[in-house]
């Protein structure tokens, strides 16, 4: 089995998933994955919502960065035997 969670911060769903069509392998992927459309933010920005997504808690429990005792969904897929990966974009409320 294969868990791959895509995020994309500031996207409109209008202007995005309703478009679909303009992005094939996308429009794929998502076909033949789960797809949450009624899923959302614990937060309006990024350093609030991202944390809840990977760690599963919310703002006013780590502040502005995630405390490293707090485990995220990483670290938990890869102590029940998944290889894990994290690709993101350079951030300051994302890296270490």
């Amino acid at each position: 089995m294969n868990i791959i969670l895509i995020t994309l911060d500031a996207f409109r769903y209008d202007l995005f998933i309703a478009n679909l069509d303009s992005l094939p392998h996308l429009k794929t992927l998502r076909s033949q994955s789960a797809s949450f459309e009624n899923a959302f933010s614990i937060g309006p920005l990024t350093f609030f919502s991202f944390p809840g997504i990977v760690a599963s808690v919310y703002p006013y429990h780590f502040g502005i960065r995630l405390d490293r005792s707090v485990k995220g969904i990483d670290e938990i897929l890869a102590s029940h035997g998944f290889n894990t990966a994290t690709i993101i974009e350079k951030n300051a409320f994302l890296t270490p």
